[in-house]
């Protein structure tokens, strides 16, 4: 009776759990197509991460991926916050998408304005989202997306763990390749990305030979400079190519610190399933007294879309790395990613303060799994 009782109620949960809702943001309209697209690929991202429909609570919501999202509404056909609801509908009908979000992005006086509407498109369209979010500063785009991912989803979006506290325990095994920085041929650390030689520079530690070579983030450029440079560098050209620095001036606002900051990549790794990872690292920000905010991201990948599946990120997690006394610190953190998790990636990024940013033993790690018990006389 108690069996038949547990496999009803199964059924029921079964029953009861609502469906995965497909969602779509849509191309936003601005005059500054560069901040939209940014923002657009934020959403979706953020969305991703956060399941939730406006009104429908929270539960699993498959936001298309750019691609899939390109076929039925291109990125050169924008829908600003104008766009009508039914037309929007009757344009993603043959799709069967269940909500979509789209709006109009622009700056007055030093402050962004998102205008976005959402609305469900099936069994018919109804407006559940009308509103405007406002942000301001270099970090505008992810906080208009935390405000209207917050919107759709009834709730904060989460904020990752900062570093853990304590002495750090021994470490499992070694998952990425060269997380000293010391390997490789040119200007490709193996393991890792190439620098680009001017924002990124793999060198000897300026502090002693001891520490062999790091990887240096300079994010006092100028943002015109290092946007033009990183089109040739994307194009083939190398490190050695690269133009004599053109530094901002205070307040900075002009440099890419205070735009998009400075990524670098490491490969992808395949993901152990139900494991619990660390990633750790040595970090020196020298920000003369100025609290930098270097993180040292974990991107998570899977395979995204039903028909032509594509590889995007579904996951991230972040080691926060405050800093501000010019001194090298370790920092470290446990995580686990979700099920959807086929591969990690590592993503060393510095923005603000505009200054000079190193990285050394970058290491992901998987967690030593505990012992299974066993009983001293075992059963014949």
């Amino acid at each position: 009776m108690t069996v038949c009782l547990l496999m009803l109620c199964i059924s029921v949960q079964q029953v009861v759990q609502p469906p995965s809702a497909c969602a779509v943001v849509l191309p936003i309209e601005s005059d500054n197509p560069e901040l939209a697209h940014k923002l657009t690929d934020a959403l979706r991202v953020k969305w991703r991460r956060n399941a939730g429909i406006p009104g429908r609570g929270v539960h699993p919501a498959i936001v298309l991926s750019a691609v899939e999202t390109d076929q039925l509404w291109p990125a050169a056909e924008p829908a600003g916050a104008a766009t009508d609801p039914n037309a929007v509908a009757n344009r993603l009908a043959p799709a069967a998408v269940d909500v979509a979000v789209w709006g109009t992005l622009a700056a007055t006086d030093g402050t962004f304005c998102l205008h976005v509407r959402a609305a469900e498109l099936r069994p018919r369209s109804a407006v559940v989202l009308d509103t405007t979010f406002r942000a301001s500063g270099e970090r505008a785009v992810a906080l208009l997306a935390d405000q209207l991912v917050a919107a759709l989803v009834g709730r904060p979006t989460p904020k990752p763990a900062q570093t853990d506290t304590g002495p750090e325990p021994p470490a499992g095994e070694l998952v990425n390749v060269n997380p000293g920085l010391e390997q490789g041929p040119g200007d490709r650390p193996l393991g890792w990305d190439r620098v680009d030689g001017l924002t990124t520079l793999w060198i000897q530690s300026p502090d002693g030979r001891e520490r062999g070579r790091v990887l240096q983030m300079d994010t006092r450029i100028l943002e015109s400079q290092a946007s033009e440079w990183w089109q040739r560098w994307r194009d083939g050209a190398t490190a050695g190519d690269a133009p004599e620095p053109a530094y901002s001036r205070p307040p900075h606002y002009d440099s890419v610190g205070a735009g998009a900051g400075v990524h670098y990549t490491s490969d992808s790794y395949p993901v152990e399933p139900h494991r619990q990872y660390r990633i750790s690292a040595d970090v020196r920000a020298s920000s003369r007294g100025r609290v930098g905010a270097p993180k040292v991201f974990v991107k998570g990948y899977g395979l995204v879309g039903s028909t032509n599946p594509v590889r995007q990120e579904v996951w991230r997690t972040y080691l926060a790395c405050r800093n501000a006394d010019n001194e090298w610190r370790h920092y470290w953190q446990r995580f686990r990613p979700t099920e959807d998790v086929r591969w990690l990636r590592i993503v060393l990024y510095a923005h603000w303060p505009a200054d000079v940013y190193y990285w050394d033993n970058v290491r992901l790690t998987i967690e030593p799994q505990p012992p299974t018990s066993r009983p001293d006389h075992p059963s014949p």
